[in-house]
């Protein structure tokens, strides 16, 4: 009986070890260059300019296996190095995500000397490019006023960091509010551009304009006879 027994057990062993073999061979034939874990794009599309925190992360991205030779240049494996970052493209659904795609909300501010946050509220939501703001996004900031028989438009500051965007009931708006127009606006900037933008509000009309691309515009001033 116990012969039974132990011709059994090592005939099992036996087919449980080919099994095993049999799957590593099958596996080096069809994925010769291994698999890895990355993370990828959960919904549809994650816009350019969304800021990544511990609130919406599971909402946007998840921890799939892909085939090495599939998966792009620097790959993000850890959660960590998504944390607190901006997507600097757009991401859509499935697609594996790159350092390229990202950078440090740290490293956006870090050129800013004196840090200040200042709010710009729009008398119209066209003064805020139609409300769509959102947190993490760039903006040029104009103002327009009137001197002797003149009436000027300059831009005051160039691309200026959005930190928050608040609703006409003054609650703050995230990318994931897109039936809520944004009418004020946070935007981080240094102690002296804080002092001149203030000075702006107070003088002439503030309008923005969303900067789209990493391209930076030179002062603008535009005159015109006052009619």
């Amino acid at each position: 009986m116990q012969n039974k027994i132990m011709v059994f057990i090592i005939s099992l062993i036996i087919t449980v070890t080919s099994f095993t073999f049999i799957l590593y061979i099958e596996r080096k034939i069809y994925n010769p260059n291994g698999s890895s874990e990355v993370y990828v794009a959960k919904i549809n599309k994650i816009e350019k300019g969304y800021v990544i925190n511990k609130k919406n992360f599971d909402h946007l991205f998840k921890l799939e296996e892909r085939r090495n030779e599939q998966i792009v240049p620097n790959p993000i494996k850890n959660k960590e190095d998504l944390m607190d970052t901006v997507i600097n493209e757009n991401i859509y659904k499935n697609e594996v995500v790159s350092s390229s795609m990202l950078s440090k909300v740290d490293d956006e501010l870090d050129e800013i000397d004196d840090k200040r946050e200042i709010s710009i509220k729009g008398s119209d939501i066209s003064d805020v490019v139609g409300g769509e703001l959102r947190e993490g996004d760039k903006i040029d900031i104009m103002m327009t006023y009137s001197s002797s028989n003149k009436v000027i438009t300059e831009t005051k500051i160039k691309s200026a960091y959005v930190s928050k965007t608040y609703s006409s009931d003054g609650s703050i708006i995230t990318r994931d509010s897109q039936d809520k127009p944004a009418t004020t606006i946070n935007v981080i900037v240094s102690a002296n551009d804080a002092d001149v933008l203030e000075n702006a509000i107070n003088v002439g009309k503030i309008k923005v304009d969303k900067v789209l691309d990493d391209t930076e515009s030179g002062d603008i001033k535009v005159e015109n006879d006052k009619h």
